[in-house]
């Protein structure tokens, strides 16, 4: 039976996606933090099109991003063990042994079950940021020219592009 080229390039295609599939279900793809997230943390702005002044807000690994997924760890930090000590003169007083902090490191020394707790608490704090950081960055600079003759132009809203395609 002889097939033609197109035919055969269809059904190599076909194979390759079956096997990217197979792949997936073997290794399924790392779940993390990140990936949890419903919405991504706003890390500055960027231009949409090199050859217009369209302008939007950028959701890239940045320093914001790094402290979230800091406060995401450290809310895991085990909670400290107290006892009754006595203080001078042999007064009551209430200490701890657990002078050092025991902050998971790194993401993958948390728990399914944490990462889920930081993805939900994360869910509820980077709108919150995410807003604040759109009221203060409403316009940016634009020079047309490239002498120095500066304009406003508004940033476009991400959800707002993805409502317009």
């Amino acid at each position: 039976m002889e097939i033609s080229e197109k035919e055969y390039n269809e059904l190599k295609l076909q194979i390759a996606t079956l096997q990217n599939t197979v792949n997936d279900l073997k290794n399924p793809p790392k779940r993390t933090i990140k990936t949890m997230l419903k919405e991504q943390v706003i890390d500055g702005i960027h231009n949409l099109n090199n050859e217009k002044p369209v302008f939007g807000y950028s959701r890239f690994d940045s320093k914001a991003w790094k402290f979230f997924l800091e406060v995401g760890k450290i809310i895991h930090e085990p909670t400290r063990t107290f006892y009754m000590g006595t203080a001078l003169p042999n007064r009551p007083y209430i200490r701890t042994n657990d002078l050092n902090r025991n902050i998971p490191q790194k993401v993958k020394d948390l728990s399914p079950e944490q990462m889920e707790t930081s993805a939900k608490m994360l869910d509820e704090i980077i709108p919150i940021y995410n807003r604040y950081y759109k009221m203060l960055h409403p316009k940016v600079m634009y020079d047309p020219t490239g002498k120095g003759d500066y304009e406003l132009i508004g940033v476009l809203d991400f959800d707002m592009i993805e409502e317009r395609s």
